[in-house]
């Protein structure tokens, strides 16, 4: 079990954790957790805790319940479910800390006061974290973060660096135990009003997310935070969704963690898996452009949204040293999401939902990381099980990259009204994925959790 400090009971049930940095509730707004099984064949079984700014327990209503600071719950093999806040009452924040006795996927959409809603995926407990900055007030932007204390009563350092990792700025802030604060960078710090660069976060064992503003309505998005040390695993980073032109734009941001430099290249691929030249700010067409990152220093390149719409896939390629990264994009009259690099999958599960009266439905992105495979497809309601006519297979090209809706995935199945979840399982290699739940309004975009399959 993760160290920390926590408020728990039937410790014998209890053999993972995970841990959401943001949930709101109150004024007319709700919040809603979405979980996912990935095993084949057992249940999952455990509780979720909710606590407040302050780190003591934060009682919600869900699903019509009495108001409680946690619920038991059980999730079927390959099956989902959905836990929503009653939206009543004045407005509360705070965490979530999810015990369970088999890991699970997960996503929290919360609403940020005064800024709007979004998806909160799960984040890992570390000593240390750097995230992306992009501060402009005249025009609207800035980045936030959100940090919840998985440990003892502790204080946190702020750092702020260029590009080129040079420290400009630091202050400290104090954190109680399983408390929570969220802020934007020009609020811990008063003097940026212009900035683009880097914050480290350190001192404790926490957790984070990055929070980013935009001018635009639903220009507000989240993604991870890029542990401090070394990257899980691999010199490859995938980004298995990106876009350009008619006015779409994609940003992939590159933060190395760690002492030296990184070096390496950025490459585009399209449908078919080859070069793919797309239009990136400062750089023109281009198939793959270069990067060389300082320690605690980052890179941003962005796509610039002219000419005829394009998609596909992207790769950073190390030569020397690691880097983490943010993948964010808009999409118009939808707004913006964010994410982390995919890993490559063998199989995976991730939620779905569709809904024509709602007008929202999901995307499926899926980038080839090796030769040409076969994948299988396979939509699930709430219980796990297969749903009529929800299974089909797809050739994807080495290094190809496929986006398209589950309505296109599965033309034939009854997919009207429909909440459950996608597995995906891929014959004699590896897939990067992005799963995107889009609406058809201002901040009705978001990024679903994906889980490896056991």
């Amino acid at each position: 079990m993760t160290t920390g400090v926590y408020n728990l009971t039937r410790l014998e049930l209890i053999l993972y954790s995970h841990f959401f940095t943001q949930i709101s509730n109150g004024t007319n707004s709700s919040s809603s957790l979405r979980f996912t099984n990935p095993s084949r064949d057992s249940s999952s079984r455990g509780s979720v805790g909710f606590f407040a700014d302050d780190g003591t327990p934060l009682p919600l209503s869900i699903n019509g319940n009495s108001a409680q600071s946690s619920f038991e719950f059980t999730i079927p093999p390959l099956g989902s479910i959905e836990l929503v806040t009653d939206g009543l009452g004045g407005p509360v924040a705070g965490s979530v800390q999810l015990f369970v006795d088999r890991p699970v996927g997960g996503v929290v959409q919360a609403a940020f006061p005064d800024l709007g809603s979004t998806g909160v995926g799960e984040s890992q407990l570390m000593d240390g974290f750097l995230v992306p900055v992009m501060v402009d007030l005249a025009r609207g932007m800035d980045t936030g973060i959100t940090i919840m204390n998985g440990g003892a009563e502790t204080a946190l350092k702020l750092t702020l660096r260029t590009t080129e990792g040079n420290e400009i700025e630091a202050t400290e802030i104090d954190l109680s135990a399983n408390a929570h604060r969220s802020g934007l960078v020009h609020e811990f710090f008063p003097g940026i009003v212009e900035f683009t660069g880097t914050l480290a976060v350190e001192g404790g064992l926490i957790a984070g997310t990055v929070m980013q503003l935009g001018p635009d309505a639903g220009a507000f998005s989240t993604s991870p935070v890029i542990p401090m040390g070394p990257p899980p695993a691999g010199d490859t980073l995938y980004f298995a969704h990106v876009t350009g032109g008619d006015n779409s734009g994609t940003s992939i941001i590159l933060i190395n963690p760690l002492p030296g430099r990184a070096k390496g290249n950025l490459a585009f691929f399209d449908d078919d898996g080859n070069d793919l030249e797309i239009d990136l700010i400062g750089f023109g067409p281009v198939s793959s452009v270069p990067f060389d990152i300082a320690s605690a220093g980052s890179a941003v390149f962005t796509t610039s949204g002219r000419g005829a719409f394009v998609d596909g896939s992207a790769r950073a390629l190390l030569n020397e040293g690691h880097v983490g990264g943010v993948l964010r994009f808009s999409i118009p009259a939808v707004g913006s999401a964010g994410s982390g690099p995919s890993r490559p999958w063998h199989a995976f599960i991730s939620p779905v939902k569709r809904s024509e009266e709602a007008e929202l439905t999901t995307l499926v992105a899926l980038h080839n990381t090796g030769s040409a495979t076969t994948l299988n497809l396979t939509l699930r309601d709430a219980n796990g099980t297969a749903i009529s006519r929800g299974i089909t297979s797809l050739r994807l090209m080495a290094h190809g990259h496929i986006a398209r809706t589950i309505e296109e995935l599965f033309p034939r199945a009854v997919t009207t009204e429909f909440h459950g979840a996608l597995t995906v399982t891929v014959e004699g290699g590896t897939v990067a994925a992005m799963v995107l739940q889009l609406g058809n309004a201002p901040g009705e975009v978001l990024v679903l959790p994906i889980t490896p399959l056991y």
